[in-house]
């Protein structure tokens, strides 16, 4: 519920700031992978993602201030019966360079990774679920393409890191994620 409630904060913006003078930004949903670098997770090394990566900026700042939320999860339980999912919340600084003639702007941002992590397994035909949180860094670069002149499509690729303690047990959630993206540009 809280991830679609962040979702839902994120989408609706507030439109008075979407829409005044002297700001701009974007907004795209991304779809993409999450590669865990740990064998912590048993078979569960390679997660589905859905995100939304923000950003905006007043137009004499120097970079954008970015909000990201990411929800990455396993497709079913694996061979050792678990069941992974994460979500992640960006926050941080993103710098943009519009290079007009080619329509594209490269990224590169970084900042404190707030993340949660799930995992369910399965004991004795049972599904016992535990819950962690965690606070780390992540580190991104991408670029987005103008369409149209309000829409982009974009690549980002970011590392994040987070250990959660789930089950007794220490898992290491480093680990790279990449996306492809369609986004929303003001």
């Amino acid at each position: 519920m809280k991830k679609l409630t962040l979702l839902t904060i994120l989408l609706s913006l507030n439109s008075s700031l979407v829409s005044a003078s002297g700001y701009s930004g974007n907004i795209n949903l991304s779809l993409g992978t999450k590669e865990i670098s740990s064998p912590d997770w048993s078979g569960d090394e390679s997660l589905n993602s859905l995100g939304i990566i923000a950003n905006f900026k007043e137009d004499s700042w120097p970079v954008n201030i970015a909000i990201d939320a990411f929800v990455s999860f396993s497709e079913d339980l694996s061979e050792d019966n678990y069941e992974v999912s994460t979500s992640e919340y960006h926050l941080g600084l993103r710098k943009n360079w519009d290079i007009t003639p080619f329509n594209i702007s490269p990224y590169l941002g970084g900042g404190l990774a707030i993340a949660f992590g799930s995992l369910d397994e399965e004991i004795d035909g049972k599904k016992k679920n535990d819950i962690d949180r965690s606070i780390g860094a992540w580190f991104g670069v991408g670029a987005n393409y103008k369409l149209m002149d309000r829409v982009s499509i974009g690549a980002d690729i970011r590392y994040s890191d987070a250990e959660y303690k789930l089950h007794n047990k220490n898992f290491d959630a480093n680990g790279i994620s990449s996306a492809i993206s369609i986004g929303y540009v003001w």
